[in-house]
């Protein structure tokens, strides 16, 4: 599952978004105590239409890719602002998983775009 190459980006990334990102959406929603509702529509959101784009493409540009990364690195900061500082645990948690799946399948480039996202994030 983790090869690299286009296939195994593209099932690398239908992986997270089918299995760990709604958990991720539940954790988040559970421990939000300010904005709820709102930053869980907004996460579920995003987190449908990449999985529907991802579902129907293919193949994935570079610049897609970024795009995806980015709006992944946004979830996640919505969800850290929702959830607040004492639950900082999450984001970390968040943020080492979708890094370790980028490092496993996709080149140099995207590993240092994620990386920086995050940690800025």
């Amino acid at each position: 599952m983790f090869e690299g190459g286009p296939a195994g980006q593209r099932r690398a990334a239908l992986f997270f978004f089918i299995w760990v990102a709604p958990v991720a959406l539940v954790v988040g929603a559970v421990l939000s105590s300010d904005h709820r509702s709102p930053a869980t529509l907004l996460r579920v959101a995003a987190v449908l239409a990449v999985l529907g784009w991802l579902l129907v493409r293919s193949e994935l540009r570079f610049g897609e890719w970024v795009l995806l990364i980015v709006l992944v690195a946004a979830g996640n900061l919505t969800a850290q602002i929702s959830v607040g500082s004492s639950h900082d645990g999450v984001f970390a948690l968040n943020s080492m998983g979708i890094f370790t799946l980028v490092c496993l399948v996709f080149e140099t480039r995207l590993v240092v775009i994620a990386a920086t996202l995050l940690t800025a994030g």
